[in-house]
């Protein structure tokens, strides 16, 4: 095997660079931070054992970035990741800060106080709103992702379309909330 200045040889570098970019490509759609990506590809870059370095990446949790327990702290962050126009952002905020009790993604209609760190397991085909979207039933957000109990990025997703889909936008939903309560 031919070597490169480094030390590296051909091969490695090929693998490493696979798992660079396959790593780079899915931190980036789970919604992790640059900051979280550079610190992964300088992990993998420094650690000679492959399986070592997918562990790592494998256990970076992008939602930390945007969120503490079941609280989102970045709203920006999930509607620019769930690709929510900057321009139906105010809108977005308008519905989902009221819908949720204060962007909870773990809270379930009617439940009042703190948001709960994690899903608490209910009847999910329930006519209960849940999540940030006060999703009725809370089960119609599956198509979007299997993490829809606790990611607010898919819960978003299913936001967008629902609003898309029922009133031609996020905010045609905010003008009938405000005409009858309710979206």
């Amino acid at each position: 095997m031919s070597e490169l200045s480094g030390g590296y040889e051909v091969s490695r570098m090929r693998q490493m660079l696979a798992i660079g970019l396959a790593g780079t490509v899915g931190l980036v759609g789970a919604g992790c931070t640059p900051e979280q990506i550079k610190a992964s590809l300088e992990y993998c870059r420094n650690e000679p054992d492959v399986e070592q370095c997918l562990g790592f990446i494998a256990n970076l949790d992008p939602q930390s970035a945007y969120m503490d327990g079941g609280q989102v702290t970045d709203k920006d962050m999930v509607m620019d990741l769930a690709g929510i126009e900057e321009s139906e952002q105010p809108a977005t905020d308008a519905i989902v800060g009221q819908e949720s009790g204060g962007w909870c993604a773990t809270r379930w209609q009617g439940h009042h106080g703190d948001c709960p760190d994690d899903y608490i397991a209910k009847n999910e085909s329930a006519e209960v709103g849940y999540g940030l979207p006060q999703a009725t039933p809370p089960k119609k957000m599956a198509p979007f992702g299997p993490d829809w109990r606790r990611n607010p990025v898919t819960q978003m997703r299913f936001f967008k379309a629902y609003c898309e889909d029922r009133y031609g936008s996020i905010l045609g939903a905010l003008k009938h909330k405000r005409e009858y309560g309710w979206y």
